[in-house]
């Protein structure tokens, strides 16, 4: 019986996945090559609310693809 659930989990990968492309977001870890900071560090930004446009599906949080880097990440502690 598991073996027929499997083709019914990948339709619902794939279209989850479609359905982020068609609505312009990327992942946290697109992010987190795309800004060159730590995904741990934009998921704290993201339960912050400091990214503008995020939206939380299930437990992974979504970034608009045109939201931009934080000006105060990019300082480095005590400087």
């Amino acid at each position: 019986m598991r073996l027929f659930a499997i083709p019914y989990i990948l339709d619902v990968y794939r279209f989850s996945e479609s359905m982020i492309i068609d609505m312009d977001y990327i992942s946290v870890k697109a992010a987190s090559e795309k800004w060159s900071i730590s995904e741990r560090r934009i998921q704290k930004l993201c339960e912050e609310n400091r990214i503008e446009g995020i939206e939380k599906f299930g437990r992974a949080w979504m970034i608009p693809k045109g939201a931009e880097k934080l000006k105060d990440v990019e300082l480095k502690r005590g400087k």
